[in-house]
């Protein structure tokens, strides 16, 4: 009986065959521009996202960086059909969903390591749900560690010029964008000027905008936890998830100096296959993104409303290149001007010698 409710609720949660398969956006998908520093987990978050996809075997994964050395040194597309479902735990004994495995916080924090996937099997929450197509557009991580950003920069708007002149009308715009940084890091300066120069080449982007703090596992979680019950930020009744979203978002605020309030995500891309629960809880988070990127069906931005904005660096470069056009014109100027007289000379010379011929 068991091992019939198990087979049935797999049955039941598995994604439809192609043919069946119904989606919100079957002819626009959402383009989505993820951004951030060098070896902050975009790409770990894109491999993450094609895993939950139904098309995850058609679509090549990208290749991940380490702490010595980064992958993604160009841009890179993918075409995703992804779930719009959250997801549940499934019992292996007994083949029932999983409710209120912790009432609260404290509770869970002793709990989530014995949810292990060898007890436990996830499923999507629906049966049968929409897909949203996404067209996700990972770039070279900025505040490069190679000192490249404008290499890089060029090469995102090389891509985005590319896409401008598409002959899909769906290429031509964005939807959202992304900014995908580490969550255990501080905010960094260089970041904010990051944040900065891309809010003025694209500011109505920056109203469908989700910061997305990467490498927030359980074990994080546990620490931060009695860290904030140590230093009295909390009481034992409290999440610590909750406080440290909302530490998250206002150092964000405060650091970028913009009137933005993004939707912030806290996600672990990349929680492992052996722990249950860690699983879930990353899959149900980047559920949460995936309804946020579908509500920006409603708001796209053409890239040819884009502004290609100059840092000062780079304006004292046109300057520089300016003068040293100017300087060289006026020489080329002059050179011709010299050259006219002395053809004049040569010619009122040769009629005279031509006269004296006579």
């Amino acid at each position: 009986m068991a091992e019939a409710q198990s087979a049935a609720a797999g049955r039941a949660a598995s994604a439809p065959p192609l043919t069946n398969r119904r989606f919100l956006n079957p002819d626009d998908p959402v383009c989505v521009l993820l951004v951030g520093p060098s070896q902050n987990g975009k790409t770990t978050l894109i491999n993450r996202l094609i895993s939950m996809a139904a098309n995850s075997d058609r679509v090549e994964r990208g290749k991940e960086g380490d702490k010595n050395k980064k992958c993604t040194l160009t841009t890179a597309e993918y075409d995703l059909e992804v779930p719009m479902s959250q997801y549940v735990l499934i019992d292996r004994m007994t083949g029932e969903v999983v409710d209120g495995i912790a009432s609260d916080e404290a509770t869970l924090m002793t709990q989530w390591r014995r949810i292990k996937a060898t007890d436990y099997a996830i499923r999507m929450a629906d049966a049968n749900p929409l897909y949203l197509k996404l067209h996700l557009i990972d770039t070279p991580g900025l505040d490069d560690s190679e000192g490249k950003d404008y290499e890089n920069m060029e090469d995102v708007l090389g891509t985005l010029n590319r896409l401008s002149q598409a002959k899909e009308p769906w290429k031509r715009k964005l939807n959202a964008m992304v900014l995908v940084y580490n969550s255990n890091n501080s905010f960094s300066g260089s970041f904010q000027t990051i944040v900065q120069n891309y809010h003025k080449c694209m500011p109505n982007l920056f109203e469908t905008m989700a910061v997305v703090n990467t490498h927030f596992d359980m074990a994080n979680l546990s620490q931060k936890r009695l860290h904030l019950l140590r230093q009295g930020v909390i009481s034992a009744a409290e999440s610590a998830r909750r406080a440290v979203m909302g530490t998250r978002a206002e150092d964000f605020k405060r650091l970028v100096g913009l009137p933005l309030a993004p939707t912030h995500f806290h996600v672990d891309n990349r929680p492992g296959d052996r722990n249950a629960y860690a699983d879930i809880v990353s899959r149900n988070t980047i559920a949460d993104l995936v309804a946020f990127l579908a509500a920006s069906l409603s708001s796209p931005m053409p890239i040819k409303q884009m502004r290609v904005v100059k840092n000062p660096d780079m304006e004292m470069v046109d300057t520089k290149l300016q003068r040293l056009l100017k300087h060289a014109t006026d020489r080329w100027s002059s050179e011709l001007k010299d050259a006219r007289e002395r053809a004049s000379d040569a010619e009122a010379f040769r009629s005279v010698v031509l006269q004296l011929r006579v």
